[in-house]
């Protein structure tokens, strides 16, 4: 049987952050049959309730890679107060005007997390952000006989149709697989692109930045000198490749590799890895 419509283990179920909700209360009495079963709460309830024991946990990085960690953030309780939560957790601080993240975007891949994870595996959903992106890892893999080429098509199938169901008589999704299309639409005049992963019981999204280019690169890392501004970057994001470099101080790969090259020789930067791959740690 499948997770939603089994019998939840915790048949103490309130629905007060539901209820607040006028559209999603009338959805919720409409859908009594799938939340009550013959012995009592499903799991679907269990979801839609205060005490719903799955989490999303959020994680700020500084930089781009995850060595200095900013904040750690979990949200609890029904899906829709997650959902709510974290989408205004993930936007705040943002430029109205012209966002970081378009909002859909944002939105739609915690739709996604929600309704598409498998909920018989334990954990949270996973959200990573840095400087250049957001990563969402969500638990559950794609449905059996699909790949992420039939998802790009529209492939509307989903492990808990029920709760997709739900969800869209709250008016929070529709029901003809278009989340990621949206998420793709919404990217459509940047020139990085979001990046969908599957993996054996995950799925990955990954949401680039829409203001991180080589001009927010200098920006963020002008100092006096070339060298510092090499230093401070490659402090911030971990290591320095020879191609950001050559955008920090807008010159040629000769400039670029005798900077890196001197600084290596004064011991403030390691070299790792040759040729395409080759980056420098501090």
């Amino acid at each position: 049987m499948e997770f939603e419509k089994q019998t939840s283990p915790d048949q103490r179920l309130t629905f007060d952050f539901l209820q607040t909700d006028a559209v999603c209360n009338s959805a919720f009495m409409s859908y009594q049959d799938a939340f009550r079963g013959d012995s009592g709460f499903t799991n679907l309830a269990l979801l839609f309730s205060d005490q719903c024991p799955f989490a999303i946990e959020v994680c700020t990085f500084k930089g781009c890679d995850r060595s200095e960690v900013i904040q750690r953030s979990a949200f609890t309780g029904s899906v829709l107060r997650q959902l709510d939560l974290c989408l205004r957790h993930l936007v705040r601080r943002q430029d109205s005007d012209h966002p970081d993240y378009p909002l859909e975007a944002t939105r739609q891949t915690l739709l996604n997390c929600i309704c598409h994870r498998d909920y018989s595996l334990g954990g949270s959903t996973q959200i990573s952000v840095f400087s250049d992106r957001i990563e969402f890892v969500s638990l559950g893999s794609i449905a059996d006989g699909l790949d992420l080429a039939a998802l790009r098509l529209g492939v509307a199938h989903s492990r808990n149709p029920v709760l997709c169901s739900v969800m869209y008589a709250m008016n929070l999704t529709d029901s003809f697989g278009t989340g990621i299309d949206k998420i793709r639409i919404s990217y459509k005049s940047q020139k990085q692109q979001p990046l969908f992963e599957s993996s054996t019981g995950v799925f990955k999204t990954t949401l680039p930045n829409c203001s991180w280019s080589s001009e927010e690169k200098k920006k963020k890392a002008f100092f006096i000198s070339e060298k510092d501004q090499i230093l401070s970057f490659a402090r911030e994001q971990g290591f320095v490749s020879r191609k950001e470099v050559e955008e920090l101080l807008d010159s040629g790969s000769t400039k670029s590799y005798g900077v890196l090259k001197q600084l290596c020789k004064e011991g403030l930067l390691k070299q790792q890895g040759s040729g395409r791959s080759c980056i420098y740690i501090p």
